[in-house]
């Protein structure tokens, strides 16, 4: 029902702080994957009429700011890199491209933290959600970053002969689905910033620790 009342022209004064209020709630995203699929309606409609609200999440993000991984406030800012992801895949095709600039800002930001922190899964989130809603033109100034985390995350476990740490697993895993986009987006740019011979790496490191080669 609530998918039907966000489309009322002129409602949206109604219900746009119950949606906001739940949507910075951290278990919106322990919904299934059917109600997302409902509520990316919901966020399009909710931002087509509060477009100041993008900068707001943008401005959220921020790298680490301690060394302890599991306090509520490094929790918080794995959430505000999934909300903004949820927002930009939520949105139609170029809707976001106004925010390119702040948007790569937080990106560098966040790539200058430790390669162990958590966050890098975030990031790979952000990377897909990027690759599906701005056009090739606009995702130019986006490769060479997106190149860097993937290849920054897959060699460090070739540098400790494929051994993935239970820290490295789920940020190995959210890299993996990074590259399985970019093969199958198979866009010249991703050709021409990922050498051959470091993808080929990439793929070996791949079946080497689901299959125990090395």
């Amino acid at each position: 029902m609530l998918v039907e009342i966000v489309k009322v022209p002129g409602s949206h004064k109604s219900w746009r702080r119950e949606i906001y209020d739940y949507f910075n709630e951290n278990v919106f995203f322990e919904m299934s994957s059917e109600y997302a699929q409902r509520w990316t309606t919901i966020m399009r409609m909710f931002m087509v009429n509060d477009k100041d609200r993008a900068a707001d999440f943008i401005s959220r993000i921020s790298a680490a700011t301690s060394s302890i991984l599991r306090s509520s406030m490094d929790q918080d800012r794995l959430f505000h890199v999934r909300r903004l992801a949820f927002i930009i895949i939520s949105g139609d095709l170029d809707q976001f491209v106004t925010h390119i600039s702040a948007i790569k800002e937080k990106l560098a930001e966040l790539g200058r933290t430790a390669s162990i922190d958590p966050i890098h899964g975030e990031v790979c989130l952000l990377f897909r959600a990027l690759l599906l809603r701005f056009s090739p033109v606009h995702l130019i100034s986006f490769w060479p970053m997106m190149i860097t985390e993937i290849q920054s995350l897959f060699t460090q476990v070739l540098e400790q002969s494929s051994i993935v740490s239970k820290e490295q697993l789920p940020l190995l895993f959210e890299a993996c689905k990074l590259l399985d986009m970019l093969l199958v987006v198979n866009s010249e740019d991703f050709q021409l910033y990922c050498p051959m011979k470091f993808l080929t790496n990439f793929l070996q490191a791949r079946v080497g620790v689901y299959y125990g080669y090395y």
